[in-house]
């Protein structure tokens, strides 16, 4: 299934099974200029993935509260001009979840939004240039949960351990406008790759519910701005990695009897504390 349009594109109405399905092939929307939004679910089966692009001209993507883009095994890109605002976007078989906001913020629809599948391994590969995630929510996507090497996402308890990003090429969690949030509700996190915020005084605050969190590459919050990780279980910094803020506090708290290790380096300058 392959829909392109000059302007605005609205995947079904609302309406009762009015559902976007492909079962024999992948699904790709574009629009030149325009909006992407889902009024249905957008579904595929198999290794079909889905791809949703409104990165032409000032085009946002947007999902209805109660709305799903799901895939099987099949990779899904979504990816916005401005903003990307999401509800429940997951591959069952753990597919590549890849989220770009061009101009704005990747943030959630409604409660419980989510990104991936509980239970899943999908690797999340978030990029925006405002925040990832919305502060002082502790509620918020993307609650990465899954098992093992993948970001995603788990509003919903069973979620397991989560990475950001998947250690490859360009797979960075980055934004240079916005700060960056990433909770877990049943799961560990580990970062795959680098996450920084880039300009101003963003912050980074990762939790995980009930697992370790690891810092397995750099993580860099701009100017003052803070890093905050609150681990449900132990923290580990790995051998040679650098987590730091230009002038930030810098925080870490584990939780019960699980250890704190550091390995590499924890660095922050002018009033900026590490505890």
């Amino acid at each position: 299934m392959n829909i392109q349009e000059a302007n605005a594109i609205q995947l079904g109405d609302a309406g009762a099974g009015n559902d976007v399905t492909s079962t024999g092939g992948t699904i790709t929307v574009r629009t030149a200029g325009g909006p992407i939004s889902t009024g249905n679910d957008v579904t595929t089966t198999g290794a079909f993935g889905i791809t949703l692009n409104a990165s032409g001209g000032t085009g946002a993507f947007a999902m209805a509260a109660g709305t799903m883009v799901q895939t099987v095994t099949g990779a899904i890109s979504i990816a916005a001009a401005t903003s990307a605002t999401l509800d429940v976007v997951e591959s069952t078989g753990s597919g590549t979840i890849t989220v770009t906001a061009g101009a704005g913020s990747i943030t959630e629809t409604a409660d419980p939004g989510r990104l991936g599948a509980v239970g899943s391994t999908s690797i999340l590969d978030l990029t925006a240039t405002l925040a990832v995630g919305r502060p002082g929510r502790e509620r918020w996507i993307p609650t990465l949960g899954a098992a093992g090497v993948g970001g995603r996402g788990g509003e919903h308890p069973g979620g397991d351990c989560g990475s950001a990003g998947d250690a490859g090429a360009g797979n960075d969690v980055t934004t240079s406008g916005g700060s960056i949030t990433i909770v877990t509700t049943a799961g560990g996190i580990t970062t795959a790759n680098t996450v920084t915020t880039t300009v101003g005084n963003f912050g980074i605050t990762l939790t995980s519910g009930g697992a370790d969190t690891t810092v397995s590459n750099t993580l860099t919050a701009n100017g003052s701005g803070a890093i905050d990780i609150n681990s449900g279980a132990g923290f580990t910094l790995a051998n040679g990695v650098v987590m730091s803020s230009g002038t930030g506090n810098i925080t870490v708290d584990t939780t019960g009897a699980n250890a704190l290790t550091v390995n590499g380096n924890i660095t922050t300058g002018g009033a900026g504390t590490w505890r």
